[in-house]
C-alpha cells in the first residue's frame, strides 16, 4: 500500500480535478507558497500537453511566488500569461517550445536580477540578413540585466552567429552553453567565454562549423564538450587531426564526437596523454576499428584509464551505464539512442537482455522514463513533418523497449508517469504518422490506471475517433476488449450508451472497409453485444421493477383512501 503525506495527497487531488480547481478559484487567485506553487506548476505541465493558459492565471500576480519555473509553452499565444516572470525571486527558467510567439514578444518580462539558469529550447528568435542585420538584439533578447546568468540553453532554435556573438559579449561569465541544433556557423566568439565549463555545439546545421573549432582551444576551463555531427566527414581529416593534436584542456572530463570523424589511430594516445582528467571519450561510429585500446591502456601513464567507446558493443554499453550515473542527460541520450536503434534490433536481442543485471536494466528504465516524459510535448502538429517523424521514431523505439522492462518497474509513481505521458500523447497526437499503434499498446499495459467509468468511456470514444487505418484498428482491439470487460455499463447514462453504440457501429464499418473481418473483431463485437444486452436487460428489469413498485404504491394509496372513507362513514 502506498503511503503519501497530506501535501502529496492534496497535490494529487488538485491535479486530478484541475478543471474544477481553476474554475472555482477566487477572483484574485489562490495564495500558494512558492515550493507548493513550483510543484503544482511542474505537475500540471507533466499532466497536460503543454500547460493551458487558463491554468497559468493561478500563478499571476503575487499570489504564487516561483523561484524555479519549468514548463512547456507550446500552447501560449499571449505574453500576458508570462507576467509572473517579473518576480525578482526567480532563479531558474525553463520555458521551452514557445512557437506562437517570438522571443521579442515576451522576453522583456523576465526579471534577471537573480536568474542563474535559462533554457529557451525550441523557442523562436527573429533573424536578420547576415552580419549587417537590422535586428536590434537589445530589443529582441536583452541580457544586460542578467549578470548572474551562468547556464544558457538555446538548442533546437534558429539561434545564429549574431546572437552567439551578442551573448559572448554580454555574458562573459557564462559557465554552461548549449547551442546544439542551431544555425550557428562560426564558433570564434566563444573565445571570450573564459569561464565556460560545458559546451554542446553538436548537430549544428552548418557543414563548415568544424573550420572554427580551433577557437575552442582558448577555453581552458572546459570540462564537458560535445562535437557530435550527423553528416559525413570525408575531406577534413587534416583539419580535424590538427585540432585534436593541438587540444589542451587541463580540466576536460568528457568529450563526445559521435559521427563520421575519420581520426588516425595514432591521435588517440596523444589526446589521452594530454588530458589526465578525462573520464569519457566517445568516438562511437567514427570508423575507429583499427584502434587497439588494449595497447593504449598498457602505455597509459595515469592510474585510471578513461572509458573510450570506438564501437558500440554490449560490453562498452554496460561500461557506459556505470559512467552514466555522473554523465549529463544529453550525452546519455545520444549513446542510448544508438544502442537502441542498432543493438536491440538484432536477432539475439533477448539473449543480450539476459546479460544485463536488474540494476543495469533499472538504469535503462530511468533513462527511458525521463525520455518519454520529456518527448511527449514534441509530438504535436506544430512541428514540421521531418521533425515530427524523427520524434515519432524515437518515441516508438524508447516506448517499445520500455514494454520489455515494465515488469522491473515496481515504483507506482514511475508507472503513472509513463501512463500519463502516453495518454497525453495519445489524446493530442496526429493521425497521419500512425503513432496511435504504440500508444494503444502502452495504454493497454496501464489500463488499470483508468479508475472511473467515465475515464474508460472517454478513452473508448477517443479510440473510435482516431482509428482510421488497419494497423490502428488491430492494435486497438485488445484495449477495447479490456475496456468493455471492465466497464461498469450500469453507470453509463442512456445518452452515453447511445453515443457509444453509434461510434462502435462506425468503428465496425470502418474495419470492414480497411481490412478483412478478423476473428478478433468478431469476438469484440460479441463481447460488446453481450454487454449491451445485459445493460438493456438490466434497464428493462429496472423499469419493470419501477412499474411494479408504482402499481403497489398506487394500490396502497387506493386501499388507504378506501379504509379512511369506511372509517369516516362508521364514525358518522
Amino acid at each position: 500500500m502506498n503511503m503519501f503525506s497530506l501535501k502529496e495527497l492534496a497535490l494529487q487531488k488538485i491535479v486530478k480535478e484541475r478543471e474544477s480547481f481553476f474554475q472555482n478559484s477566487p477572483k484574485n487567485g489562490y495564495i500558494i507558497p512558492y515550493r507548493i506553487a513550483e510543484e503544482l506548476l511542474s505537475r500540471l505541465d507533466e499532466e497536460e500537453f503543454g500547460i493551458p493558459e487558463n491554468y497559468i492565471k493561478c500563478f499571476l500576480g503575487k499570489k504564487a511566488i516561483l523561484k524555479n519555473v519549468k514548463m512547456d509553452g507550446h500552447r501560449l499565444s499571449d505574453k500576458s500569461y508570462l507576467s509572473f516572470l517579473k518576480c525578482s525571486y526567480i532563479e531558474t527558467i525553463s520555458i521551452e517550445n514557445i512557437r506562437h510567439m517570438g522571443i521579442k514578444d515576451w522576453f522583456h518580462l523576465v526579471n534577471g536580477s537573480n536568474l542563474r539558469e535559462l533554457s529557451l529550447k525550441q523557442c523562436v528568435f527573429r533573424l536578420g540578413n547576415g552580419n549587417n542585420s537590422s535586428v536590434n538584439l537589445y530589443d529582441e533578447f536583452d541580457l544586460r540585466s542578467m549578470k548572474c546568468l551562468t547556464v544558457l540553453n538555446v538548442s533546437f532554435t534558429n539561434f545564429d552567429y549574431q546572437y552567439l556573438n551578442y551573448i559572448c559579449k554580454e555574458l562573459p561569465d557564462l559557465e554552461e552553453l548549449n547551442i546544439s541544433s542551431t544555425l550557428v556557423d562560426d564558433l570564434t566568439p566563444l573565445e571570450k567565454l573564459k569561464n565556460l565549463k560545458a559546451l554542446n555545439c553538436s548537430y549544428c546545421q552548418d557543414r563548415a562549423l568544424y573550420l572554427t573549432y580551433s577557437s575552442l582551444h582558448q577555453l581552458k576551463k572546459l570540462e564537458w564538450l560535445d562535437l557530435s555531427q550527423m553528416m559525413e566527414r570525408r575531406n577534413e581529416e587534416e583539419k580535424i587531426s590538427e585540432f585534436i593534436v593541438s587540444a589542451q584542456w587541463p580540466n576536460l572530463q568528457h568529450l563526445h564526437m559521435f559521427g563520421c570523424w575519420r581520426l588516425s589511430p595514432e591521435l588517440i594516445p596523444i589526446f589521452l596523454k594530454n588530458h589526465s582528467k578525462l573520464k569519457y571519450l566517445g568516438l562511437n561510429y567514427s570508423e575507429q576499428g583499427s584502434i587497439d585500446l588494449n595497447e593504449i591502456r598498457q602505455n597509459y601513464p595515469y592510474g585510471s584509464f578513461p572509458l573510450v567507446i570506438t564501437e558500440l558493443t554490449m560490453e562498452t554499453f554496460r561500461n557506459f551505464l556505470k559512467y552514466s550515473l555522473t554523465a549529463k542527460k544529453e550525452f546519455t541520450e545520444d549513446l542510448m539512442s544508438i544502442y537502441f536503434k542498432n543493438c536491440l534490433a538484432i536477432s539475439n536481442h533477448d539473449y543480450e537482455m539476459t546479460i544485463l543485471s536488474d540494476f543495469e536494466k533499472n538504469q535503462i528504465l530511468d533513462i527511458l522514463i525521463d525520455y518519454i516524459v520529456t518527448a511527449k510535448n514534441s509530438l504535436n502538429s506544430s512541428l514540421g513533418s521531418f521533425e515530427l517523424l524523427n520524434f515519432v521514431v524515437g518515441f516508438h523505439i524508447y516506448c517499445s523497449l520500455f514494454l520489455r522492462f515494465k515488469d522491473l518497474c515496481s515504483d507506482w509513481r514511475k508507472k503513472k508517469k509513463i501512463f500519463d505521458s502516453c495518454l497525453t500523447a495519445f489524446n493530442h497526437c496526429v493521425n497521419e504518422e500512425n503513432i496511435n499503434v504504440l500508444h494503444l499498446k502502452l495504454l493497454h499495459v496501464y489500463s488499470n490506471f483508468f479508475q472511473t467509468t467515465q475515464e474508460k468511456y472517454g478513452i473508448a470514444m477517443k479510440i473510435f475517433s482516431k482509428c482510421q487505418k488497419s494497423s490502428d484498428i488491430l492494435e486497438s482491439i485488445p484495449l477495447l476488449t479490456e475496456l468493455f470487460s471492465t466497464l461498469d455499463w450500469e453507470e453509463l447514462s442512456d445518452k452515453n450508451i447511445q453515443e457509444l453504440h453509434l461510434s462502435f457501429i462506425g468503428f465496425i464499418d470502418q474495419s470492414k472497409r480497411v481490412l478483412n473481418y478478423t476473428e478478433s473483431i468478431v469476438l469484440l463485437k460479441e463481447l460488446y453485444q453481450k454487454k449491451l444486452r445485459l445493460r438493456v436487460k438490466t434497464s428493462l428489469q429496472s423499469i419493470i421493477k419501477t412499474v411494479k413498485i408504482n402499481r403497489w404504491t398506487k394500490f396502497k394509496l387506493s386501499l388507504r383512501k378506501t379504509f379512511n372513507r369506511l372509517k369516516l362513514i362508521k364514525r358518522k
